[in-house]
């Protein structure tokens, strides 16, 4: 028998993905600078996942870095959107 092992928070990031995903397919597509904020905040709590469960964080954490550089150099006009 196969047990599968199903974390609290991974149920409520699904159910709240979900929800979202929802919400969005009603809506118009984010803009890229709402998208880039949306993913960082994913990253984010992601990579708060995996350090609650004594994991290693460092991909989460460099791709939510990765992201704000390139929204803070969009902000910055370094780079058009």
């Amino acid at each position: 028998m196969v047990r599968t092992l199903v974390y609290a928070g991974d149920t409520l990031a699904a159910l709240v993905a979900e929800a979202r995903w929802r919400e969005q397919a009603r809506e118009e597509p984010p803009t890229i600078l709402e998208w880039l904020e949306q993913e960082i905040q994913e990253a984010r709590e992601a990579a708060f996942r995996q350090f609650a469960r004594r994991e290693n964080a460092e991909y989460w954490t460099g791709y939510a870095d990765a992201l704000q550089d390139v929204l803070n150099a969009i902000r910055r006009r370094e780079v058009r959107a």
